[in-house]
């Protein structure tokens, strides 16, 4: 009885064993079906490489060491390399020095280009450009220095709409008030109109109780509008009457070149005439004196002798009186 009991304790499982059992072959699904997945990711990832279309490739910002710079510059540098993990520190500070030059590269030429020495450098720059007191200051400065529009054109009212929201961006990051400074800009703004975009603004405004700093931008941007289309007809026209001119000139060139060409031909011709119809003046021939064979045949000295005789030129050999009386 006792013999058959172990039998049949020995012969039955246990849920413990039932239970680990199960999990192991759960276990062995789930390593299998993550397997297949992952193959399938692979594969994906793989056609999804070869149909991507291949992006621009991105420039890197510029800073020369102006910290009215700074600011866009640091930015854009965090966005696309600084914040970047799957670039190591090395990479990076590659990527830093590469795109420094004057000033700022002074600050870090010294260091050396290590994996460990990448974020001392970012923390130098830092340290010396990353002065809010500073920014502002020149940011301010920036302002009062706004470019002048000296003659009526879309690209210099664009470059002082840029320049002015420019600056006064970055002031506003820097915590700055701007939104009460309508009237002052609007004012500096004004004082680099010329007279006829100032005459146009003061039509403008003249039937509003009250202009902002923002109807003065929307207004500048259609006048720049405006200007461009207009400039682009005049320089359509322009083009279209150099290349008529251009027509003209190469025609009446070539008519010139054609009466040239006739005349030279019949200048040709008389010369040719004449030296056939010429008199040889040392056999009397039909023949001018250098085509005599009689003249050709003697030796140089006595050719000298005889057109000295003749009282020929030594040069064109031809008479003088003769050439006179003819």
């Amino acid at each position: 009885m006792q013999q058959f009991g172990r039998g049949f304790q020995s012969d039955t499982a246990t849920p413990s064993s039932l239970s680990s059992s199960g999990n192991e072959a759960l276990a062995a699904i789930l390593s299998r079906q993550t397997e297949i997945l992952d193959r399938v990711a692979i594969t994906a990832e793989s056609v999804n490489t070869d149909a991507r279309v291949k992006l621009p490739t991105i420039k890197l910002p510029r800073f020369d060491g102006k910290i009215e710079e700074w600011k866009y510059f640091a930015d854009s540098f965090r966005s696309i390399i600084h914040n970047k993990p799957h670039l190591s520190n090395i990479e990076k500070f590659q990527y830093l020095i590469s795109s420094i030059s004057g000033d700022a590269a002074k600050i870090i030429e010294s260091i050396e280009l290590t994996e460990q020495n990448y974020t001392t450098a970012w923390e130098l720059l830092q340290q010396r450009y990353d002065d809010p007191r500073s920014l502002k200051k020149k940011h301010i400065q920036c302002l009062f220095m706004m470019p002048i529009v000296a003659k009526e054109s879309a690209k210099a009212l664009r470059d002082l709409i840029d320049h002015t929201s420019r600056h006064l961006r970055v002031l506003k990051v820097l915590g700055l008030p701007i939104d009460s400074w309508d009237e002052l800009i609007m004012h500096m703004m004004e004082t680099r109109f010329d007279v006829k975009t100032l005459r146009a603004w003061e039509e403008e405004v003249e039937s509003k109780d009250e202009a902002k700093l923002d109807d003065m931008i929307e207004f500048l941007k259609r006048k720049c509008q405006t200007l461009e289309r207009i400039e682009s007809r005049v320089s359509d026209r322009n083009e279209k009457s150099l290349k008529e001119s251009d027509q003209r000139t190469k025609g009446a060139i070539g008519s010139k070149s054609h009466l040239s060409t006739k005349n030279s031909a019949s200048q040709k011709a008389v010369l040719t005439a004449s030296i056939n119809s010429g008199k040889c003046y040392c056999c009397n021939g039909t023949h001018l004196i250098y085509a005599c064979e009689k003249f050709l045949g003697l030796p140089v000295s006595e050719r000298v002798q005889e057109v000295k005789r003749l009282k020929l030129c030594m040069n064109c050999l031809r008479n003088d009186q003769n050439m006179q009386n003819g």
